[in-house]
């Protein structure tokens, strides 16, 4: 019996190097397949599946202390992936602000039927943006049905709804996008912003309120 070419004992990772070292050696062995796994403690169903993938194992470029061949993440589903790199790679070439915003008004720019297929597929599966709308709209009667049973009895003009909204200009984005390794600075102009607060104020019965009314 020949002696085993990995350590006895409990191996449960294989990396590259590894695997090779046995498809190697175990080439133009007379064992069978069986053998070889109890020799090497090795589960047969493991050893048949890199039997399969011989060649590539054999033919990898990768580094050998890696533990798969890779390729196994999830393949980019979207055609224009290399155009979309590139236009993203352009913004950050000059240090401006590379938000999703950004992506996703260059995708509704140059890929518009790609958009469409991608809102209709949506929408069939009730995930989309009328999916939505529907939670909300179911929200929105919820918080309706319980505000007037509350308050039925007051008369709409003391009804008064305020909204108050911070608008901002040139405010920069609180995520960006930068390539992994490479620089994330900006350009100076891009880092600072004002900011204004707006107040619209308007009574059950429809009435809108202004300013100096509040």
């Amino acid at each position: 019996m020949p002696a085993p070419l990995l350590s006895q004992r409990v191996q449960r990772r294989y990396n590259l190097d590894m695997r090779i070292k046995l498809l190697m050696a175990y080439g133009n062995t007379n064992l069978s397949d069986k053998a070889i796994s109890a020799l090497e403690g090795i589960p047969r169903t493991t050893w048949l599946t890199w039997l399969s993938k011989k060649d590539a194992y054999l033919t990898s470029e990768r580094n050998k202390r890696c533990l798969t061949l890779g390729g196994q993440g999830k393949h980019v589903a979207m055609q224009f992936a290399n155009d979309l790199l590139a236009f993203m790679k352009a913004v950050r070439a000059d240090s401006h602000l590379l938000t999703t915003a950004h992506m996703v008004t260059w995708i509704k720019t140059h890929q518009q039927s790609w958009v469409e297929t991608y809102l209709q597929r949506e929408a069939a599966s009730g995930t989309g943006y009328d999916g939505l709308l529907a939670e909300l709209e179911e929200q929105k009667n919820a918080f309706a049905a319980n505000f007037w049973e509350k308050h039925e009895e007051k008369p709409l003009q003391d009804i008064v709804n305020v909204d108050e909204t911070a608008v901002y200009y040139d405010m920069p984005p609180r995520r960006t996008w930068c390539e992994i390794g490479e620089d994330a600075k900006v350009d100076s102009t891009e880092k600072h912003s004002d900011r204004l607060t707006a107040v619209l104020g308007a009574c059950a019965d429809g009435a809108v309120l202004h300013t100096a009314d509040m």
